[in-house]
């Protein structure tokens, strides 16, 4: 209350005996004063004091504080009547999230803090495949890590692996028709392998073998059989036997006579990646580097990234500053196509300054293997972006 009803701009020269506080004398706020972190709270909104304050404060800052629970007073919406006409006291408040769909439902919470997360149902078994790093409640989900070969084009492909192991084989392969080890047979059986001749002599009389590994046979498939002299020089032709996808093997028996033996092919169209002729592989496949990899980087060895805040974010990539000026008003927007994990995962989060020249933080968000993307969207005044990373150990090729 006042004892001088003249044109006061301050307690001193009102004569002011100050009950509490409500606003301060800085000046025109604008629209209005920040209460409990709501901007121009005092405009269009209702403020309740907690039930706790049970006396007034002449310290304006200390009573709208800075967050909900620092503040003496409860920023409710416009025209929310809720608590006209009563008086709530109370000794204490136990500050905590009061929704009890939310994963960290604190039962004895008698105020709202803010704090409430909600549920994440994923895999949280860090050792598992498809680990979460966001969920918070396993739902079942969990696949065990299965490693191997996971390129389809390699020779020795695992379709059961998950991870990748570094072990892929790449072999060339090659069509009878286009290999220099067949020579030409009769019309039904284009294709012969010549194993011996009687001209090798006594060599023609051991054991004669052929193994083929079939990657790919023509619609219809194939079929070889085997062609050789007999001890009164006749001719010998075996039953047609079909080649399959895999392994496919035969030996002829040894004899106590020269002798020649062939193996006679129905098709040119049969696709092979290893062939050998008694022990001696052919020179028509041979096995091949694997693929180069991509170019990538870790977080770490990249100069794009400056030091971060603390460890806990200690790799950030700036995408605009204040002293970028207007061009700083402009959506935000970095991609990163991640290659490589580590244990347990990674998160980035975006800071930004605001309006009136605040921090603000956002909620951490998992990096996933493949493409990553945010953008932070325009607005009307200078700001600072930038996106903060929890690990260096992220490996990237884009």
């Amino acid at each position: 209350f006042v004892n001088n009803l003249g044109s006061p701009v301050d307690p001193v020269t009102g004569g002011y005996i100050i009950v509490d506080w409500l606003g301060d004398w800085n000046g025109d706020p604008g629209s209005g004063w920040a209460v409990a972190g709501v901007s121009n709270a005092t405009k269009d909104h209702v403020l309740v004091r907690k039930c706790d304050v049970t006396q007034g404060n002449n310290d304006w800052l200390l009573s709208a504080g800075t967050n909900v629970v620092n503040s003496e007073w409860i920023v409710k919406a416009n025209e929310d009547w809720s608590d006209l006409g009563s008086v709530t006291v109370c000794s204490s408040i136990t500050y905590g999230c009061t929704d009890a769909s939310a994963f960290n439902y604190d039962a004895n919470a008698t105020f709202d803090d803010g704090s409430c997360i909600a549920v994440v149902n994923g895999c949280t078994d860090s050792t598992a495949f498809n680990y979460d790093a966001t969920a918070n409640v396993d739902d079942g989900s969990c696949v065990a890590v299965v490693n191997g070969c996971t390129d389809s084009n390699a020779s020795n492909f695992n379709s059961l692996a998950n991870t990748d192991d570094g072990s892929c084989a790449y072999t060339a392969s090659s069509l009878i028709s286009a290999c220099s080890d067949f020579v030409s047979g009769p019309s039904a059986w284009p294709y012969v392998l010549v194993a011996t001749t009687i001209a090798d002599g006594s060599a023609s009389q051991a054991a004669q073998t052929f193994t083929m590994n079939v990657t790919s046979l023509p619609t219809g498939g194939a079929n070889f059989r085997v062609y050789k002299t007999t001890a009164n020089g006749s001719n010998f032709f075996g039953n047609p036997v079909a080649l399959v996808l895999g392994s496919n093997t035969i030996t002829v028996a040894a004899v106590t006579f020269d002798r020649a033996v062939k193996f006679q092919f129905s098709s040119g169209d049969v696709e092979f990646d290893a062939l050998s002729l008694n022990g001696v592989a052919s020179s028509c496949v041979v096995s091949l580097p694997p693929p180069p990899p991509p170019t990538s980087s870790l977080i770490s060895a990249c100069s794009d990234f400056v030091s971060g805040p603390n460890a806990t974010w200690p790799h950030v990539l700036v995408a605009t500053t204040l002293a970028d000026s207007s061009a700083s008003q402009a959506a935000q927007t970095f991609t990163m196509n991640v290659t490589s994990l580590p244990t347990g995962g990674a998160n980035f989060r975006v800071y930004k300054t605001t309006a009136n020249g605040s921090n603000f933080f956002g909620n951490p968000v998992a990096l996933v293997l493949g493409s990553n993307t945010i953008t932070v969207a325009a607005v009307t005044f200078d700001r600072a972006v930038k996106f903060q990373f929890s690990s260096g150990d992220v490996e990237f090729d884009a």
